[in-house]
């Protein structure tokens, strides 16, 4: 595989066309979304991490994270590597909010937006081959209040942030041989 990319380099390169893109007037104050990919504990770490810092406390969310490990498979003759993952796009919430408040102050106007623009920078990647947005194999679930899930909702946080998110399971994104890019 010498001739290709690293999945978590070319998830950078997509969520930087993100931010290029990402409309920040709608939102109170200028943010744009922050890239981390790790294991869950990790994340969760360096967003702690973040807080003891005068400038990246600031700097959290929103957040578009690419879990580890994912799976990465043979591609065949056409493909450098298929690649099963999972990617979380997350907004602060505060705690009080019901779930009407969180659609219309955090997933509506932010978390969704950013959804929108991920699928097309996806599409839009020289490293990956869709047939368009809509060919993309992905589950999205919309997590209001994002945590640890209980029989009755969720239980706890999963990171030490109450978040609203959106979850997004991508299955045999094509990745091409880097030759293929030029």
């Amino acid at each position: 595989m010498a001739d290709t990319r690293y999945f978590v380099d070319i998830m950078s390169e997509i969520v930087a066309a993100v931010r290029a893109e990402y409309d920040t007037t709608s939102v109170p104050s200028p943010v744009f979304p922050v890239y981390i990919h790790d294991h869950p504990v990790k994340v969760a770490n360096r967003l702690v991490e973040r807080d003891h810092n005068k400038t990246l406390k600031f700097q959290k969310y929103p957040l578009i994270t690419l879990f580890e490990d994912f799976i990465q498979k043979d591609g065949g003759f056409e493909h450098a590597y298929l690649v099963d993952c999972t990617i979380l796009i997350l907004d602060y919430s505060e705690k009080t909010r019901n779930s009407d408040e969180r659609y219309e102050q955090v997933i509506k106007p932010i978390l969704h937006p950013i959804y929108e623009l991920l699928l097309q920078s996806i599409e839009d990647s020289k490293y990956i081959e869709t047939n368009g947005v809509e060919s993309i194999d992905k589950d999205m679930y919309i997590r209001p209040a994002w945590g640890e899930e209980g029989k009755y909702g969720n239980v706890g946080l999963i990171f030490n942030d109450n978040t609203d998110g959106i979850q997004i399971n991508l299955r045999d994104l094509k990745v091409v041989s880097y030759n293929n890019c030029t």
